[in-house]
C-alpha cells in the first residue's frame, strides 16, 4: 500500500479555485481526501483502502463513493486519467 502523505483524520471542507474557468469547487471531507490522494500516482484500490482507514464504511460503499468523486473531478477538469 502507498504511504499516505496527509493526516489520517478526514479534514473539513476544502475550497479549490480553477483560475482558467474562474470557478470555485467546495470539496467535502471525502472529496478533499481523494484530492490529496490523487496528487501522487495511486490505484483505485490504494485510494479506497486509505479512505476505509479513515471512515467506518463498507468497502463497496467506499469504492462507489470514491469512483463518483473521481468521475465528478474528471468531468470538471480537475483531474485527468492516466494509463
Amino acid at each position: 500500500m502507498a504511504t499516505i502523505p496527509f493526516p489520517t483524520e478526514p479534514q473539513h471542507d476544502l475550497v479549490l479555485f480553477d483560475v482558467k474557468a474562474r470557478r470555485y469547487y467546495t470539496l467535502d471531507a471525502l472529496a478533499g481526501m481523494v484530492w490529496d490522494l490523487v496528487q501522487q500516482p495511486m490505484t483505485l484500490r490504494e485510494i479506497r483502502d486509505a479512505v476505509m482507514d479513515c471512515f467506518d464504511v463498507e468497502p463497496e460503499t467506499v469504492e462507489r463513493d470514491v469512483m463518483n468523486v473521481l468521475r465528478e473531478m474528471e468531468s470538471n477538469g480537475l483531474i485527468e486519467k492516466t494509463a
